[in-house]
């Protein structure tokens, strides 16, 4: 009699673990999605105002913006940007503030600040024709990239024709007027975020 509950025993326990293990397995938490990043690219000024030279008022007309979404400034040093054909700039000892704070990363020569750092190139980096943009933090893990092709990003606004709001089909949508004059229907140049690219030649993208 005591060897028949002795194997029942040891049949209940065995019955036990495996409903625990079962209940463990069923109970694990799923993985989740990564949070987004808390420095982002906002947007690119891909194509400086005027013709593109090489002089440093030219570079510097081409830009790239970070912000930072989180509450507290975040320190870049360590961080990368990177264009499509690896030109590389990498940040030093740069606070960007929190609450939708920004950093401007210029393509010529000046003085590095927390609000604006240089790239101090000879030459532009970003393509008027399409390029992509990558944000490397500090560990070499990819964090944000943000691409554009030149013919969807003509209108201010960074978006493509078909808002409405560019003037492609010879009218502004908004108040019904062309741009065939060098200005948008509102009457401004793209410099106000409105409108198409104008005479200046000013590509911006929002990423």
């Amino acid at each position: 009699m005591r060897k028949i509950v002795g194997i029942a025993s040891a049949s209940l326990i065995a019955l036990g673990s495996v409903l625990v293990g079962a209940a463990s397995a069923s109970a694990a938490p799923r993985p989740q999605r990564p949070a987004p990043a808390v420095v982002q690219i906002q947007s690119i000024q891909y194509d400086a105002p005027g013709r593109d030279t090489r002089t440093n008022q030219s570079l510097n007309g081409e830009f790239l913006t970070l912000v930072n979404h989180g509450r507290r400034a975040v320190n870049l040093n360590g961080y990368e940007i990177s264009d499509r054909v690896n030109h590389v700039y990498r940040f030093g000892n740069v606070w960007i503030a929190g609450d939708g704070g920004t950093v401007r990363l210029h393509t010529g020569n000046g003085r590095n600040t927390n609000r604006a750092v240089f790239w101090r190139s000879g030459n532009h980096i970003w393509n008027n024709d399409g390029d992509t943009a990558t944000l490397t933090g500090p560990r070499g893990r990819a964090i944000d990239s943000c691409s554009y092709r030149e013919r969807d990003f003509r209108d201010g606004d960074g978006r493509d024709g078909r808002d409405g709001r560019d003037g492609r089909d010879g009218r502004d949508g908004r108040d019904g007027r062309d741009g065939r004059d060098g200005r948008d229907g509102d009457g401004r140049d793209g410099r106000d975020g409105r409108g198409d690219r104008d005479r200046d030649g000013v590509g911006r993208v929002a990423c």
